[in-house]
């Protein structure tokens, strides 16, 4: 489910970055380690080129946080390509920015959910993935 996800979620966004063709999603031992301590780490970008990295434990989420997380994750990767982040960006700012450059790019909301504030797509916008393959156009 998450490697059909993925090919959709991939889709969307590099028809507005062809220069996000070339991502891939690979499991992690960093990701791996950062899930046992975290009930919300599953994903990761930044320490291999062009590729969104993830625990084993992502598989298992429900369909609306496996869309949340991998939006989430283009979204840091869109706002390097922006320029909109450095070295120097507060943490903080730059998991906002990651969710403001997918609302912009493709009028999705990434919203969080539960006590471990994991990111998750609407119930529409996972039917509109699911049901069409496509969102935002």
């Amino acid at each position: 489910m998450h490697e059909e996800a993925f090919k959709k979620v991939l889709s969307i966004v590099s028809r507005k970055f062809p220069e996000m063709r070339t991502v891939a999603m690979a499991p992690c031992p960093d990701a791996e380690e950062n899930n046992a301590g975290s009930d919300r780490q599953f994903m990761h970008t930044g320490h291999e080129t062009d590729t969104i990295c993830y625990a084993e434990a992502f598989k298992a989420l429900p369909l609306r946080n496996i869309y949340g997380l991998m939006f989430h994750e283009f979204g840091h990767l869109i706002t390097i390509v922006r320029r909109e982040i450095n070295e120097h960006t507060d943490p903080d700012e730059a998991e906002m920015l990651a969710d403001v450059a997918i609302f912009d790019s493709f009028g999705l909301e990434i919203a969080y959910e539960g006590d471990e504030l994991l990111q998750a797509l609407a119930p529409e916008a996972v039917d509109a993935l699911t049901e069409q393959g496509d969102a935002g156009h």
